[in-house]
């Protein structure tokens, strides 16, 4: 098995990712950290919106709490993205709790004191299902999870 993770951060989803995982990012702190975690596979840095990988390049696309970062121009271009490279798209990302907004900007202060303003989107898992065309697989208190294949 071939999994690409899309923005895999740290690397923290991506240690629990079977067989062969190619780990990208678009900071390079990020790869550096994620490639010191991961059992097997390489991580790099690379744009989620213009993958730098032949079609069908992989079995899976996997992306852990980044689908919810992205604006809703920038989700069509993912999930075309992810289509082109793969034959399966599995998302992980945040739950949307009952009384929340569903999406808000958000104030994030890394470890080096820098702040960073990001966007923030919160699904249930139907949601997450349907934006990408697949089926819910975890409908959590915390986490949402849905795959689809072409």
């Amino acid at each position: 098995m071939r999994t690409l993770d899309v923005g895999c951060g740290s690397g923290f989803l991506t240690r629990h990712l079977q067989g062969y995982v190619v780990a990208l990012d678009q900071s390079p702190s990020m790869v550096a950290l994620a490639q010191r975690r991961m059992p097997h596979g390489v991580a790099m840095r690379g744009d989620a919106l213009d993958l730098p990988f032949a079609d069908d390049s992989f079995d899976r696309v996997f992306t852990g709490h980044f689908y919810g970062h992205l604006p809703p121009g920038e989700r069509t271009t993912f999930l075309a993205e992810a289509r082109r490279v793969a034959r399966e798209l599995v998302v992980v990302d945040t739950a949307l709790q009952d009384g929340h907004p569903g999406e808000q900007q958000q104030e994030r202060i890394l470890n080096d004191g820098s702040r960073h303003h990001v966007f923030k989107r919160f699904l249930t898992a139907e949601q997450l299902a349907s934006e990408i065309g697949g089926q819910p697989v975890l409908t959590g208190d915390w986490f949402v999870a849905a795959t689809a294949s072409r």
